[in-house]
């Protein structure tokens, strides 16, 4: 059993992905704190900068607390795969000639439509900010989105999570 520290597992569950490779997950590590460091130039370059926050401090809390839940796993002596942390779902890892799952280069349906769904939506999005950036009516649904529409988005996610169906 690894034992480590539990200050420096909270100093370095302060920096997203950097709590998982101090814990040996490498993998999962680096492929979070390039997401987080790359969220906000990439929504910056294409207009839509002011979601990298909301994205960012969702990217943190997530990364803050699954580093602690790693943490516990290991103290009590399971293991903990270093897992892929954005397509582990989405992609097929079969592979019958290892006893660890590799990816095999295919993305499943679901990975296609969900990453279909997010470029859609962001090129929309870019394309309604760059149209409407210097109107009154622009600067007042932003102004009010801001307000009700992440608050509405919690509401509706929570409703989601009380009435799915469980397996």
């Amino acid at each position: 059993m690894n034992n480590r520290n539990s200050f420096l597992t909270f100093v370095t569950a302060c920096i997203p992905g950097v709590g998982y490779m101090y814990h040996g997950l490498i993998k999962k590590g680096v492929q979070v704190l390039f997401l987080y460091m790359l969220i906000g130039p990439i929504l910056s370059f294409i207009g839509l900068g002011f979601l990298s926050h909301l994205i960012k401090i969702c990217i943190w809390f997530y990364t803050f607390f699954d580093t602690f839940a790693v943490s516990n796993k290991i103290k009590r002596g399971e293991y903990v795969p270093d897992s892929e942390f954005i397509f582990k779902n989405y992609v097929n890892t079969e592979n019958s000639y290892s006893v660890t799952p590799t990816w095999n280069g295919r993305i499943n349906r679901q990975g296609w439509v969900i990453l279909g769904s997010f470029l859609i939506i962001l090129g929309i999005l870019s394309i309604l900010n760059q149209v409407f950036i210097d109107s009154d009516i622009y600067k007042y649904i932003r102004s009010y989105a801001s307000q009700y529409f992440i608050p509405i988005i919690f509401i509706v996610i929570g409703i989601f999570t009380l009435f799915k169906k469980r397996d």
